[in-house]
């Protein structure tokens, strides 16, 4: 190799590295503004069937803990998984945990207007870090049918079909509004 064209190698190879660095910025970059989002589904406690009014229908002790752990176990993943490790010390062994990057950014408890799904979400919160911010109830988040089944099992009152295309149009107005997926502008991270 020449000096001239070892020259040129170090520059186009500091490029590439420049290159690289310059990419993972931007992933780090449009992760951290919330392209990419996660959801977490989270359907109620067992609850008490007994009953026709909504206001009647709530949590059983087992629904209770349901919500209970559910939680602690959301509280787990936004603190983030701790990997046990062994240190060696020249007296003993002692055991720790070293924090990873896994933790789970979780901005917003979103709850539909339902007895049992409210009491669900309060008790769930309960574990949650004052940072986690509680959106009021919304009725789209209600339990609904979103379509016709077919086969049908026989004949279906007009009351149920109209029933269920609405059942259809609030799904698909929940879909749009928690849903669908984000607009991505590359200008923004540039």
């Amino acid at each position: 190799l020449t000096a001239a064209a070892a020259a040129t190698t170090t520059t186009t190879t500091e490029t590439e590295a420049e290159l690289r660095q310059k990419e993972r910025k931007r992933v780090r970059e449009i992760r951290k503004n919330g392209v990419t989002r996660h959801i977490i589904l989270v359907r109620h406690g067992q609850y008490d069937e007994t009953h026709r009014e909504d206001e009647k229908r709530i949590l059983t002790p087992l629904g209770r803990q349901q919500a209970h752990k559910t939680g602690q176990r959301i509280a787990e993943m936004i603190r983030g998984y701790r990997l046990p490790t062994t240190t060696t010390t020249t007296t003993d062994t002692e055991e720790s945990s070293s924090p990873s990057s896994s933790s789970v950014r979780i901005k917003i408890l979103r709850v539909s207007n339902m007895t049992r799904a409210k009491e669900t979400a309060d008790l769930i919160a309960q574990h949650l870090p004052s940072g986690v911010e509680r959106s009021d109830p919304d009725p789209l988040l209600n339990e609904r049918r979103p379509c016709h089944t077919i086969p049908s099992g026989g004949m279906v009152s007009p009351s149920t079909v109209a029933k269920v295309d609405e059942g259809h149009r609030a799904c698909e107005e929940a879909f749009q509004k928690y849903f669908a997926r984000a607009e991505y502008y590359e200008h923004e991270y540039e």
